[in-house]
């Protein structure tokens, strides 16, 4: 189970966030982990910082891969526009 850890949780909060999870996991599978804007948005904004890219099941892989999408944009900015 993934929310193992949340040790405040009764077991009807667990339930409720494995079934919540199972669900997301079918509408959007791997969290949206192959979609690339996805994994942008989650790494860049200011709650998540990435907690969905540690939730899949490739943790460290689709974090560093997200890292290296954004270094590769920002590498494609043409900064010297005028």
């Amino acid at each position: 189970m993934l929310f193992n850890n949340i040790r405040t949780c009764g077991d009807t909060t667990k339930d409720f966030l494995q079934f919540f999870c199972d669900k997301l996991n079918k509408m959007i599978p791997n969290f949206g982990g192959k979609i690339k804007q996805f994994c942008i948005a989650n790494f860049l904004h200011p709650y998540y910082k990435g907690s969905l890219l540690k939730l899949s099941g490739e943790t460290e892989c689709l974090y560093m891969e997200t890292i290296s999408k954004i270094k590769d944009l920002s590498n494609n900015l043409d900064l010297d526009r005028e």
